[in-house]
C-alpha cells in the first residue's frame, strides 16, 4: 500500500499537476478549467492504459487476446476515470492557488485516492471492488471541491459589488 501511495499516488499526481500548470487559468472560468484538467487526466490515463495494454500483449502473446480485451474494458471504465477525477482535484488545487486562496486538500485527496485505487485494483479477489468505492469517493470529492471553489468566487463577486455600490 505504501508503494502504491508513493509511486502511483505521489509521483504520478505530482507530475500530472506540474503538467497542468501549463494550462491557462487566468482568463477562463472555473468550469472550463476543471473540464480542461479532467481532459488532461483523461488523456494521460488513456496513455497509461495503452502502455499497460502493450506490456500485457508482449507478456501474453497472441494466445491472451480474450484477457487483453477484458483488460482494455476494465481499464477504460476504471483507470481512465480515476485519472480524470484525480486530475480534476489537482486542477481545483491549481485554480485555488492562482486565486491566492490555496486549498491544498484536493491535491492531497488526489494523491491518496490514486494510490488507494492502484492498491485495490491490484487484487484478484473481492478486494478489487473497493477500487470502485475509491472512484465514487473521488467523484464526490470533485463535486464538493468544485462547489466550494464556485461559492468562494460567488462570495468574492458579491463583496466587489457591495464595494462598488458604496462608492
Amino acid at each position: 500500500m505504501i508503494t502504491a501511495l508513493i509511486f502511483n499516488g505521489l509521483v504520478e499526481e505530482t507530475l500530472k499537476m506540474f503538467l497542468m500548470l501549463l494550462l491557462p487559468s487566468k482568463k477562463v472560468t472555473l468550469q472550463i478549467f476543471l473540464a480542461a484538467s479532467m481532459l488532461c487526466g483523461l488523456s494521460l490515463g488513456s496513455f497509461e492504459s495503452v502502455i499497460y495494454l502493450l506490456r500485457h500483449l508482449q507478456a501474453t502473446g497472441t494466445e491472451g487476446t480474450t484477457s487483453t480485451y477484458h483488460l482494455i474494458l476494465v481499464r477504460m471504465f476504471t483507470s481512465v476515470v480515476i485519472h480524470s477525477l484525480c486530475a480534476g482535484l489537482s486542477g481545483l488545487y491549481i485554480w485555488s492557488f492562482h486565486r491566492r486562496k490555496t486549498a491544498v486538500l484536493p491535491f492531497i485527496y488526489a494523491i491518496i485516492l490514486h494510490g488507494l485505487y492502484n492498491f485495490f485494483s491490484g487484487f484478484s479477489s473481492g478486494y478489487r471492488y473497493f477500487a470502485i468505492a475509491v472512484i465514487l469517493f473521488a467523484a464526490a470529492q470533485c463535486r464538493i471541491w468544485y462547489i466550494k471553489q464556485k461559492n468562494s468566487l460567488h462570495s468574492v463577486s458579491i463583496s466587489l459589488d457591495n464595494i462598488r455600490h458604496k462608492r
